[in-house]
């Protein structure tokens, strides 16, 4: 009878042994779950403010496209008002080679105007 309650003596010291055991296993689960619980929310987090700036990136991004767009256009503009000051220039230098082409042919017209004007002088 001894032999059978140092058995089931043994059999008590291994099962609280192992409660022990278990115990600890579950205290180290519950301290890693509770740091990987930590870690997801501090992830999520930093996934929340890497969505954030993204967002504002974005945002950036479609701001800056209109003010390309708007760049794009002043400069088609500018470029349409160069043309057309190219043109107006060259209709500038047509008028001022035609404002030369009257002056000369005015002049002309008095030189012969004069001369007539000295030889009905030279008639009377």
């Amino acid at each position: 009878m001894e032999d059978s309650f140092k058995l089931l003596e043994d059999k008590v010291q291994k099962a609280a042994s192992r409660l022990r055991e278990l115990a600890t296993e579950r205290e180290t689960i519950q301290a890693e779950a509770r740091s990987a619980a930590a870690r997801a929310e501090k992830a999520e987090g930093e996934a929340r403010s890497a969505r954030e700036r993204a967002e504002l990136a974005e945002a950036a991004a479609r701001a800056a496209s209109a003010r390309a767009e708007q760049a794009e256009r002043v400069a088609s503009a500018a470029r349409e008002g160069a043309t057309d000051a190219a043109g107006d220039a060259g209709r500038a230098e047509a008028a001022v080679r035609e404002a030369a082409a009257l002056r000369r042919s005015h002049d002309e017209l008095r030189k012969r105007m004069a001369k007539l004007v000295e030889l009905l002088e030279t008639l009377d």
